[in-house]
């Protein structure tokens, strides 16, 4: 017997000898209900849905107001939290079908159940109700987990960003700007004054080409993913002492989808600019391979590593993680104090 609180049942059906039989099968069943309400048309039965909270609605999909899957979508949206149940006839068996492909919880045929099928039926599809609300709920919160790294990552890359400009950039055309003042009003060192803005400058413009590579999505369409990948590392080889190996076996646009490809992309620079901040590494390896329809990337440093049981809720770290986990993919992460970091992410192609 079902033992949750006493059910109010909506019956949306025209058919009165359809609709007696199934009363009588709800009877025999001795399911626990408090109230079982008609509506002969669609119309009456989202007025019934205003009026009441219903537990379950059986729908007949044919309707005098409606017919086919526009019966049941209409019904749903009303109120998606009320399992339906389809009343089906032989005939329209397949639209039942593509009604529960489309939210409904079952389907039954008319004049084809009993009281024992009908018990399941109501008791599962109000399980498969709670599941499917259950699942829908874990997806709109990992959807917020999502946006919220998302946010966080662009306000980290905007905070850095901003110190760049302003402690370096800035000041270098700030130094630029005083020694031209200084030429313009001194003769005697004028050369030398302008030789510093000279250089100045060039740092600059340098520094600005390295900023505007690292927030411009490459063109992985017209460079692939290695060439893009090797660009990255001969930026940061420009300004940064570490020793780089790259290699990259059958990725090519035609076996890895382009946004998957730029994704790893982004899992790469952001990586590296962990290593820069925090792994004070001298060497680091970078491997990407396409093995049986998986996209696998490795990186690895010889860093100062960490207790990966304490560090591992980073803005960097997490904003990886939740770009994976995007594209149903795996992460993990090895390290130890002193040992280094391995990175390692499989995703399907």
């Amino acid at each position: 017997m079902y033992r949750d609180a006493p059910l109010k049942l909506l019956v949306v059906e025209d058919n009165p000898t359809d609709f007696l039989l199934l009363h009588e099968y709800i009877e025999l069943s001795r399911i626990s209900v408090e109230s079982i309400h008609k509506a002969n048309n669609l119309h009456d039965a989202i007025e019934l849905l205003s009026l009441h909270p219903f537990s379950i609605i059986f729908l007949d999909l044919f309707l005098p107001d409606s017919n086919g899957l526009e019966t049941f979508a209409q019904l749903n949206a009303i109120n998606p939290t009320v399992p339906i149940i389809i009343l089906s006839g032989l005939s329209d068996s397949e639209i039942a079908i593509n009604a529960i492909q489309a939210g409904a919880q079952d389907y039954i045929l008319k004049g084809e159940f009993d009281d024992k099928i009908l018990h399941k039926t109501i008791h599962y599809s109000i399980e498969r109700k709670k599941l499917q609300d259950k699942l829908i709920d874990q997806q709109l919160k990992y959807q917020q987990q999502i946006t919220e790294i998302t946010i966080q990552a662009q306000e980290k890359e905007r905070e850095e960003l901003g110190k760049e400009l302003h402690d370096n950039i800035n000041q270098l055309l700030a130094t630029s700007k005083m020694c031209i003042d200084i030429a313009r009003k001194n003769e005697a060192i004028r050369e030398e004054c302008l030789s510093r803005s000279h250089e100045n400058l060039r740092i600059a413009i340098e520094e600005i080409r390295v900023l505007c590579k690292q927030l411009v999505a490459p063109s992985i369409v017209d460079l692939g993913l290695a060439e893009a990948v090797n660009d990255l590392i001969s930026g940061m080889k420009f300004s940064n002492k570490i020793e780089f190996h790259f290699t990259a076996t059958g990725i090519d646009k035609e076996t890895t989808e382009t946004h998957k490809q730029l994704m790893i992309y982004r899992v790469i620079q952001e990586q590296i600019n962990n290593i820069l901040k925090y792994a004070k590494a001298s060497e680091v390896t970078i491997e990407i391979k396409l093995v049986d329809k998986t996209l696998m990337l490795k990186i690895a440093d010889n860093g100062i590593g960490f207790d990966t049981s304490k560090k591992m809720n980073g803005i960097g770290l997490r904003n990886i993680k939740s770009r994976v986990q995007l594209y149903n993919g795996h992460l993990n992460i090895w390290s130890e104090p002193g040992q280094g970091c391995m990175l390692n992410i499989s995703i399907p192609v």
